[in-house]
């Protein structure tokens, strides 16, 4: 009788495992947060977010909050989901501009404005999801708005 019980335990947590995507059973080792269209977004994500907004002098006045951080992560993925479906997503060369560009505001180059911003602790990665998700989203809003504006 132990032994039946102990097989379909064993066999419960066999049929979680596989059921659970590979990108998921990942992420809930770095602390998966919220998935929203099916992509995680960690704790990583919410304290780099957070580095990133404090950087880009997004507290106006407030320290950015773990929820806010959190409520922006989603809203790009949404972004960027529509960007997408709409087919405006922005391309890694657009990106790749968009990074220039802003460095060049800065009087910098891109290689070491990236240096900065992970010695605040925000990957390369992390700044170019946020950048494709305002470039695709803004060229989505122009492109649907184009007429009445």
């Amino acid at each position: 009788m132990a032994a039946g019980r102990l097989l379909a335990a064993i066999l419960a947590v066999l049929a979680l495992c596989l059921a659970r995507p590979p990108e998921l059973a990942y992420a809930a080792g770095q602390g998966v947060v919220a998935v929203v269209n099916d992509q995680p977004i960690t704790e990583r994500d919410v304290s780099q977010r957070i580095s990133l907004m404090q950087a880009l002098g997004e507290e106006r006045g407030a320290p950015v909050t773990r929820q806010a951080a959190l409520g922006m992560l989603v809203d790009d993925v949404i972004k960027r989901v529509e960007a997408k479906r709409y087919g405006m997503e922005a391309s890694d060369v657009e990106v790749t501009k968009q990074v220039e560009r802003l460095a060049s505001g800065m009087k910098i180059g891109a290689d070491e404005l990236i240096a900065r911003l992970r010695k605040q602790g925000i990957t390369e990665s992390a700044f170019r999801n946020y950048l494709a998700a305002q470039i695709g989203f803004n060229r989505l809003i122009a492109s649907r708005y184009r007429n009445e504006i």
